[in-house]
């Protein structure tokens, strides 16, 4: 009875064994791969596109309309919180801030009613404050794509150079310039991997959209009016590593 129960016992360790054994190995050692406190940093690189309308409201009207595109690199630090219901799906709620050197120059001549018109303008992309929700699936607590919504405020300066020669009243150039923080909408896709205990990199898509600007300059001696008017939409594409806590 004895010798029975001694086997009885080995074999059941050994089916407990044989059973462990055909487990996998827990995927991440985090009790919730990708949840909690983060800091972190990005880089990348910036497109953008922009419809600039100028025109002339006074001596010889005019109306100028120009598509350009800018770009320049981009990069910043991140920190927000992740939380993971269910071990599946993530919501977290992230702060940005960047600081870019996107930027795009153009020229235009205009030779009307005898006169010779030279314009000159071009927006640039100096800094972004960013507040974003990220809404992600974990798969296998590896991997986590994600979709980002949210707001954008960013810092472009903006300048305006018109020259004029061939006027009856004398020949005149004037400079504007302009540095404003413009609010608008972020939206965005994006997928980490959990690649330590604490460490996930990534891959961004974020764009953005921004209200209309409109920029108006005087010749003092002519009087001769411009108004200037953009809308940029930008697009970055960026690395991103962060340190969860």
């Amino acid at each position: 009875m004895k010798t029975i129960t001694l086997l009885s016992c080995i074999y059941l360790a050994g089916t407990a064994a044989e059973a462990s054994a055909e487990q996998p190995p827990p995927i991440s050692s985090c009790p919730k791969p990708f949840q909690g406190f983060f800091l972190g940093a990005n880089i990348g690189y910036g497109v953008g596109s922009a419809r600039n309308h100028l025109t002339k409201t006074t001596n010889s009207l005019f109306d100028s309309k120009l598509d350009f595109g800018y770009n320049g690199i981009d990069g910043g630090l991140n920190t927000g919180y992740n939380y993971i219901f269910d071990n599946k799906f993530g919501l977290g709620i992230e702060f940005v801030a960047n600081w870019a050197n996107a930027k795009a120059k153009f020229n235009t001549t205009i030779a009307q009613n005898g006169s010779h018109q030279v314009i000159g303008a071009g927006p640039n992309l100096k800094n972004s404050l960013q507040l974003r929700a990220n809404f992600s699936y974990v798969i296998y607590g590896l991997v986590a794509p994600k979709i980002i919504l949210g707001w954008d405020n960013s810092l472009w300066r903006r300048k305006l150079n018109a020259s004029e020669a061939g006027l009856p009243g004398g020949d005149f150039s004037l400079n504007g310039q302009e540095k404003s923080r413009r609010n608008g909408f972020l939206w965005g896709l994006g997928i980490d991997f959990l690649v330590l205990k604490h460490c996930m990199i990534g891959f961004e898509y974020t764009g953005t959209i921004v209200r209309k600007q409109t920029l108006r300059s005087v010749e003092p001696v002519t009087k001769n009016a411009f108004v200037n008017s953009l809308r940029q939409q930008y697009n970055k594409f960026a690395l991103v590593a962060k340190f969860i806590y």
